[in-house]
């Protein structure tokens, strides 16, 4: 999620006093493990593997097999008790973003893949 759409929430939930309870925050478009790296290679301009599960699983342990699986959530109750929505609709919207203002003066980021079809 972009921290400024993070902030826009945070805000709106503060000014929002019917913006009772927990509430998910998230990007509109949700996107798989292997569609995000990518987005992550396109933007650093090379190829992005992703470990094996089983690597991957060993490497985090237990504690952290949450990451491993799908973490799509949908803000649409947010948005109807405040109105908010995000900017940045997705990462493969944010990480080509954040990687050309981190790219050195006078070099454009790569330009990311074509864009998933999300939900």
């Amino acid at each position: 999620m972009w921290d400024e759409d993070a902030a826009a929430a945070l805000v709106a939930a503060a000014v929002t006093p019917a913006a009772v309870g927990a509430y998910d925050v998230a990007d509109d478009e949700p996107l798989t493990r292997a569609r995000l790296a990518e987005v992550l290679g396109a933007v650093v301009g090379r190829a992005v593997h992703r470990p094996p599960t089983w690597l991957a699983r060993a490497a985090l342990g237990s504690g952290m097999e949450f990451l491993l699986r799908s973490q799509r959530v949908s803000h649409l109750a947010f948005t109807e008790a405040t109105g908010w929505l995000p900017q940045v609709r997705s990462a493969a919207d944010g990480l080509p973003r954040a990687g050309a203002a981190l790219s050195p003066a006078g070099v454009p980021a790569p330009a990311p893949g074509p864009r998933g079809t999300g939900s």
